[in-house]
């Protein structure tokens, strides 16, 4: 998913920001990391985990998606490809963003 709220732009410095999620069973994390740990404008509890080093952001996890890890697709190298199905939260996209690639676009998070 393409996600345009605050956080995760404050989080990744980007306009938008592509995640991929997995189940967290199949996610390995290696080397030092620092949490951060926030209460999301979904008002979930949120985890965003970052490398001790370099401080960037590499992975996202939430009670509102317990059971799955998402992976900030434009931190990984070599480059990580992944097929978005829909942008969120684009109530909150940056103004003059324009959205125009025919995915479905949520205003909030996704539907329950």
């Amino acid at each position: 998913m393409i996600c345009h709220c605050t956080d995760c732009r404050a989080a990744t410095g980007r306009p938008s920001c592509l995640t991929a999620f997995f189940h967290k069973g199949l996610i390995a994390i290696h080397g030092p990391q620092t949490a951060m740990r926030f209460v999301a404008a979904s008002g979930a509890r949120t985890e965003r985990v970052a490398c001790s080093q370099c401080q960037t952001v590499m992975f996202d996890t939430s009670e509102g998606f317990p059971e799955l890890i998402g992976v900030i697709a434009a931190v990984i190298e070599p480059p990580f490809v992944a097929q978005p199905v829909c942008h969120m939260w684009v109530s909150s996209r940056v103004a003059g963003c324009h959205i125009d690639d025919g995915l479905p676009q949520h205003s909030r998070g996704l539907p329950r």
